[in-house]
């Protein structure tokens, strides 16, 4: 049996022949360990803040978006004429931090997606 794997070619190009693939899983690409959702409840103010345990051993890379109003955010976020939203999380040994202002949206509560890759982050 051969090898396997996964392999996106540019459109037009032959998979099996192309010099730059967009997409070769051969290569070290974000692996997801787990996914999930949560949620993050704002304060009177519109402060919020949640820890999220991701079980894992080291300081893994994680993506991280918010359902703000309708639509999605990836984290880091930040623009405060049209929407009034900071996002941002960070990634400890044991947890995901995540943490939001956005006045004018007190004691609401908002819907989280994350996804924790099976790689360390080295940054």
């Amino acid at each position: 049996m051969g090898d396997f794997g996964i392999k996106i070619s540019a459109k037009g190009e032959d998979v099996e022949t192309a010099k730059d693939l967009s997409l070769s899983s051969t290569r070290n690409c974000f692996k997801v360990k787990n996914a999930e959702k949560t949620t993050i409840t704002t304060d009177v103010v519109g402060i919020g803040s949640v820890t999220i345990n991701h079980g894992l051993l080291f300081r893994p890379v994680a993506i991280v978006a918010i359902n703000f109003n309708g639509a999605y955010y990836f984290e880091p976020y930040s623009e405060t004429i049209f929407t009034g939203l900071l996002f941002y999380a960070q990634t400890t040994f044991r947890t995901i931090e995540v943490n939001m202002v956005s006045l004018g949206n007190g004691n609401k509560t908002f819907d989280i997606y994350y996804w924790v890759s099976e790689s360390e982050d080295l940054l």
